[in-house]
């Protein structure tokens, strides 16, 4: 029975050890829209938050420097279909791959979480831009599929 006691009280101080994200916060918390509201980000996972939509995942990306859309795909097939949503002639966009990893990064600010005088703005604009992306794919239906 101690051991049980003891385990319980070891695993609520690290729990509060453990700490959420400022930054993420207010948009997990919905104050900028529905979209990305969701449980506190702990900061040792807090570079970004995302939501999924037809096996495509929509993250906000924030580094000390920048923040940015990633999209990640399975397959480079699926990234071709769905890219004709955002021609390059109103998107900034550049693919990312790797050996495991098929990514497009749509660039947001060169401001990141350094910038700590410019949170909301950046939030804003990470929440705007994700926001658009999100409901591209989500209205073009079956029609790039």
């Amino acid at each position: 029975m101690y051991q049980i006691n003891e385990n319980v009280t070891q695993y609520a101080i690290h729990k509060q050890k453990v700490g959420y994200s400022e930054f993420w916060a207010p948009i997990r918390e919905g104050k900028l829209g529905e979209l990305f509201v969701g449980k506190s980000v702990p900061i040792r996972n807090d570079r970004s938050v995302r939501k999924d939509i037809r096996n495509i995942g929509v993250e906000l990306y924030i580094t000390n420097q920048r923040c940015c859309i990633r999209l990640h795909f399975k397959d480079a097939d699926r990234r071709k279909e769905i890219m004709t949503l955002f021609p390059e002639s109103d998107y900034t966009w550049e693919y990312r791959d790797s050996p495991k990893a098929v990514k497009v990064i749509f660039p947001v600010l060169n401001k990141g979480k350094n910038d700590r005088d410019d949170w909301d703005e950046i939030r804003e604009k990470l929440v705007g831009m994700g926001t658009d992306i999100f409901n591209k794919i989500r209205e073009s239906g079956d029609d790039v599929f």
